[in-house]
């Protein structure tokens, strides 16, 4: 089964976004638009490279998803990540000291 959806970077913070049905940005995965076929996808893109020219997103292309109860997830873990946000380990022994260590303060 096809099912793709558009991701992008908002341009003015740089936050993940996904092009829903409503052709509207949103930052949840969940609320992404889901292309059924090429032909979807293909207007979805265009409604991303809109977006691109208008200077809301940056980066906008199409990830494959798919369609989990009422809820839509990324099928590689790149994009998971991306949607989930970034990952970092904290049951390591010492990553509270090594966060510590590479602070840099701004001066």
């Amino acid at each position: 089964m096809f099912e793709n959806v558009i991701t992008a970077n908002r341009l003015d913070d740089g936050t993940v976004i996904y092009l829903t049905p409503e052709s509207t940005w949103s930052p949840a995965l969940a609320d992404a638009w889901v292309a059924a076929d090429e032909d979807e996808a293909v207007v979805m893109m265009a409604a991303g490279e809109n977006a691109e020219n208008r200077g809301i997103v940056v980066g906008a292309y199409l990830i494959a998803a798919e369609v989990k109860g009422d809820t839509v997830v990324a099928v590689r873990l790149r994009e998971g990540i991306r949607a989930d946000g970034p990952t970092r380990r904290t049951d390591a022994v010492g990553v509270d000291e090594l966060s510590e260590q590479a602070h840099v303060p701004l001066r």
